[in-house]
């Protein structure tokens, strides 16, 4: 399989689109997400799982847990001890995260982000 090239791809599109949809170019979006959801959700899930990133893999692993079981701590009269056992650890992990950070007082992203391509203050 050789380089995605994005002309080729968007030409494949438009024909895909005039012969499949009526030449509705969102219906023809809706039905590439569809056929392809089932690799973007195992992509997703690797992520989650082989992540170098710990905070890309909690990030990942939010994203597939609140698709499934909804956003942990919204409703609050949730009875399943599983969810609430997953709360408690997305929660647990968010706080040993900050908790590192701060012990290693290593920057947020967004304290890097503002420090921009001097990142370690010397001076030019």
């Amino acid at each position: 399989m050789g380089d995605w090239d994005p002309e080729v791809a968007l030409a494949s599109l438009a024909e895909d689109s005039s012969l499949l949809d009526d030449g509705d170019t969102l219906s023809t979006a809706r039905r590439v997400f569809r056929e392809n959801a089932g690799v973007a959700a195992a992509a997703i899930v690797h992520i989650a799982k082989y992540s170098v990133s710990d905070r890309t893999r909690l990030e990942a692993a939010r994203y597939v847990v609140e698709r499934n079981l909804g956003r942990v701590g919204e409703d609050e009269t949730i009875d399943d001890p599983l969810e609430k056992l997953l709360g408690t650890v997305v929660k647990e992990e968010e706080d040993n995260i900050v908790r590192a950070r701060s012990y290693l007082n290593t920057p947020t992203d967004e304290a890097t982000e503002d420090m921009g391509d001097n990142t370690y203050g010397d001076e030019e």
